[in-house]
């Protein structure tokens, strides 16, 4: 792992990217923000914290999805993956990279959200769940993001398949709404998307809603083996070097 060429891509093509076009962050804050907007306005104060987490999960999302676009331009416009497969760039160095680089661009929308989650308590745990769960998120999308990247035929077919991907982990899933609205014959589906299982352990720490022990492990556990197993699938099985 090269520190130094992951956060040159990260100033790159996120930093970089925001101070040159500060337009682009009325696409950063629209989405996350309309819902949360809405959420406000039809179901009033009492629904606030629940879309508040909502919308910060799917600012970490939006972050792992936007890996897509970045990569596929890189790959089909640019040319600039072929060039960085020619050099001692690892695979993981540039997922890695290209990570970081939309942090950095979502950044200024993090901090909005995540003044009024830090004022809401100050457990200690609601503090830990703030930083881990949706930076485990965010590292799970980029790592699924990256996978689908190296398949997409063109730029305009990597766009749609990034939107597809934040309607399949932010809009259906119990992300802005409770699980148990799912009806139970579905419901295991929900439990097979992973930002089903940051919303539950933001809400529990949140005070939202009550998990056993037990549901609390599950969670955890089930975020950690899909960051683990989706990351070693991306680095073996994506299609770095052209066939």
């Amino acid at each position: 792992m090269n520190i130094k060429t992951i956060m040159m891509l990260g100033y790159m093509y996120g930093f970089l990217w925001l101070r040159r076009n500060m337009l682009s962050m009325i696409w950063l804050f629209s989405t996350p923000f309309t819902i949360l907007f809405l959420f406000y306005v039809v179901a009033g104060e009492g629904a606030l914290i629940t879309a508040l987490i909502g919308s910060y999960i799917m600012l970490f999302v939006n972050a792992g999805v936007g890996v897509i676009g970045d990569a596929v331009w890189n790959k089909h416009e640019l040319k600039f993956q072929d060039i960085l497969v020619a050099s001692p760039v690892t695979v993981f160095d540039y997922i890695a990279g290209i990570a970081l680089a939309e942090i950095f661009f979502t950044l200024p929308g993090i901090v909005v959200l995540l003044i009024p989650l830090i004022l809401y308590q100050g457990s200690f745990y609601w503090l830990f769940t703030l930083v881990a769960v949706p930076t485990i998120t965010w590292l799970i999308v980029s790592a699924i993001s990256f996978y689908f990247s190296t398949y997409v035929p063109n730029a305009r077919n990597g766009w749609q398949v990034g939107v597809l991907l934040n309607l399949l982990l932010t809009i259906l899933p119990p992300v802005f709404y409770p699980i148990e609205k799912i009806p139970d014959a579905i419901r295991p589906i929900a439990y097979l998307v992973p930002t089903t299982h940051s919303a539950l352990l933001l809400k529990n720490s949140a005070g939202i809603i009550q998990l056993g022990t037990i549901d609390i492990l599950f969670s955890w556990s089930y975020l950690l083996i899909a960051l683990v197993t989706l990351t070693l699938l991306t680095i073996n099985k994506a299609q770095w070097r052209e066939n």
